[in-house]
């Protein structure tokens, strides 16, 4: 039986990697928050740094992550040439998948959110949080959600 394609190549494409960024968008990538600048204090490798600060960027202006390699060079130049200073100390090819997943918890974290995960609670805790929107009562821990 042949599988149905739901969205084109070109929308998968458009979901699946960063966005085509704009100056304006581009220069949105160097405001960090504070809780941000002390996990990239305590980065020692510069490629880690650039590739946070990626994460980061991308997740404050889409609401999601990417995986690295996908990352246009354009960006990854402009934050090394903004935060890091000598390029060819950064290779975003070198940014471990271990690394990229830790971070990309902090990013969350700092952010309130919580990762999905298929842990045995999370259907109680869906049904929970699908509970208290019904009845528009606050949440026990406002600043957890899922993502």
């Amino acid at each position: 039986m042949a599988n149905k394609e739901f969205i084109s190549q070109q929308a998968r494409k458009r979901f699946e990697e960063p966005p085509q960024l704009s100056e304006t968008e581009r220069s949105s990538l160097l405001v960090i928050p504070p809780w941000a600048k002390l996990a990239i204090d305590q980065i020692p490798s510069p490629t880690n740094k650039a590739g946070f600060i990626l994460q980061l960027g991308y997740f404050r202006l889409m609401g999601r992550f990417f995986h690295p390699k996908t990352y246009p060079s354009k960006d990854t130049d402009f934050i090394v040439q903004k935060f890091l200073g000598d390029p060819n100390e950064v290779d975003i090819d070198e940014y471990k998948t271990s690394t990229y997943h830790r971070h990309r918890e902090i990013i969350l974290q700092g952010f309130g959110f919580k990762a999905y995960t298929s842990d045995g609670n999370i259907h109680e805790n869906l049904l929970d949080e699908a509970t208290r929107m019904a009845e528009c009562r606050p949440a026990r821990n406002q600043t957890k959600s899922y993502v």
